[in-house]
């Protein structure tokens, strides 16, 4: 696992950090549904244009949280797939019975 891990190492750090950050980001509804259920029943002193704003933040930043691990997630599988297939195309084509010499030797 670390041999294809090692492929994309520095996208493997922002994986880690931005798949935590976007759970957070994801679980964070529920205290935003909470303080909507608030202000509705008047527990919280908030106008309904200051929840507008903090619904229309949340989504937006919501928004782009999702869009931004789901690319990195398909790049960060991308690169290690073209990764490991160059190199599979380096070994195999750089062997000697693939090259055609063992095929030549045959023949003579």
């Amino acid at each position: 696992m670390n041999k294809f891990l090692a492929f994309a190492k520095e996208q493997t750090g922002l994986l880690f950090f931005l798949i935590p950050v976007a759970a957070f980001v994801e679980i964070s509804v529920a205290t935003l549904l909470q303080l909507i259920t608030d202000a509705a029943s008047g527990k919280a002193h908030m106008s309904y244009g200051w929840l507008l704003l903090l619904v229309g933040s949340y989504v937006i930043v919501d928004a782009v949280f999702y869009f931004w691990s789901s690319y990195a997630k398909v790049k960060w599988q991308n690169t290690i797939s073209a990764s490991v297939r160059l190199s599979l195309l380096r070994t195999y084509l750089t062997s000697s019975k693939l090259a055609g010499d063992e095929t030549e030797s045959q023949h003579d």
